[in-house]
C-alpha cells in the first residue's frame, strides 16, 4: 500500500483560459509538481481543483500550494500542510507492529516478537540459564521465560547470533547499524537528550522516576530488561529500569529510567536484548 493524498484548491481565472497545478514536497521549496489539471471555470467565479497524488513517504509532513497561469501572469496560493500516515509492518507470523518516521528514517515503534526468521525458519527457544550463557548459536527467549506475561508488552529478547542473521526482521527491514542509530540520536539533539524523546512517558511500564521523558517521537521505548548477569550467567535483570536495543554489531543502545540520555553498551553475542527494526532505504 502506498501513501496517497487528495489536494483541493480554488482559482479565480478572471474570464481567461487558465492552467492550474499543485506543487508539493517535504519543505516550502516543494520539488514535485502535478501535471496541468482539468478545471471548469465560469467567468470571474472561483473554480475548484482537485489532484490525487501518490507514492508519498509514510508519516511525514508535506507542504503544498496551488499554482495558476494565464495571460495576467502566474499566481500561487498560500502554503498548506498535511501529514501522511505511517503503515504498520507485519512479520512472518503475522505480528503487526506500529511504525514511526523520525527524520529520514522509518522505525518500528514496538519491540520485535517473532519466533521465526522471515524465511519461516524457527529460531531456537532457550530457557535454561546455563545453556543460554554457553550458546554459540542463535536463540531467543521471553523475559523470565514467561511468554504470557511479557510477550505482548515487551517483545522477545534475542542473542547476538540471532541478530547476526539478516532474516530476523521482516522483509524490507533490518537491524539498525551503529551509524543508523547515531543518525537518529543526532536528529534528536545528541546522546544527552535523545533518550527522553524516545522513551514511553509515565511509569506504567517504566520504573520511577522515568525522568525528563516526552516521547515526542512516538518511538515509545520500553524497559524490557536483558538476559545477562555477571554473577549469574544467563539470568534476567533490569526489567522496568533499562531498555537495551541491539545494533547490527556487538553494541547496543541503552535507555535508563533515571536519565534523559542514550548510552552505548559493548557486550557480547550471548546477551539477550530487544530489537527495533528499521526500514531499508
Amino acid at each position: 500500500m502506498k501513501n496517497e493524498a487528495i489536494l483541493n484548491g480554488s482559482v479565480a481565472p478572471y474570464c481567461l483560459p487558465t492552467n492550474v497545478w499543485f506543487e508539493y514536497g517535504l519543505t516550502e521549496d516543494y520539488g514535485s509538481i502535478t501535471g496541468i489539471l482539468p478545471a471548469s471555470f465560469d467567468g470571474f467565479s472561483l473554480g475548484d481543483v482537485t489532484a490525487n497524488i501518490t507514492e508519498l513517504k509514510s508519516g511525514v509532513i508535506y507542504h503544498f500550494r496551488i499554482g495558476a497561469k494565464n495571460d495576467l501572469g502566474v499566481a500561487y496560493g498560500s502554503d498548506g500542510i498535511f501529514t501522511t500516515l505511517t503503515e504498520p509492518v507485519t512479520d512472518i507470523e503475522n505480528n503487526s507492529y506500529n511504525t514511526v518516521r523520525i527524520g529520514t528514517q522509518l522505525w518500528m515503534a514496538e519491540n520485535l516478537k517473532t519466533t521465526k526468521y522471515n524465511d519461516g525458519t524457527t529460531i531456537p527457544l532457550v530457557t535454561e540459564n546455563s545453556v543460554w550463557a554457553g550458546l554459540l548459536t542463535d536463540a531467543y527467549c521471553w523475559y523470565n521465560n514467561d511468554e504470557g506475561k511479557y510477550r505482548n508488552v515487551y517483545g522477545a529478547l534475542y542473542n547476538g547470533y540471532a541478530v547476526g542473521n539478516e532474516k530476523l526482521c521482516p522483509e524490507g527491514w533490518h537491524i539498525p547499524s551503529v551509524t543508523e542509530w547515531q543518525v537518529l540520536i543526532d536528529h534528536l539533539g545528541g546522546m544527552d537528550v535523545a533518550g527522553s524523546k524516545l522513551k514511553e512517558v509515565g511509569t506504567e511500564h517504566w520504573g520511577k522516576p522515568n525522568l525528563y521523558t516526552t516521547n515526542e517521537t512516538s518511538f515509545s521505548a520500553l524497559p524490557a530488561g536483558r538476559r545477562y548477569q555477571y554473577s549469574n550467567p544467563g539470568a534476567f535483570d533490569a526489567l522496568i529500569i533499562e531498555s537495551y536495543m541491539w545494533t547490527s554489531s556487538e553494541q547496543s543502545k541503552n535507555l535508563k529510567c533515571y536519565s534523559s540520555g542514550v548510552f552505548n553498551e559493548v557486550g557480547n553475542r550471548t546477551v539477550g536484548l530487544s530489537v527495533r527494526c528499521i526500514k531499508n532505504d
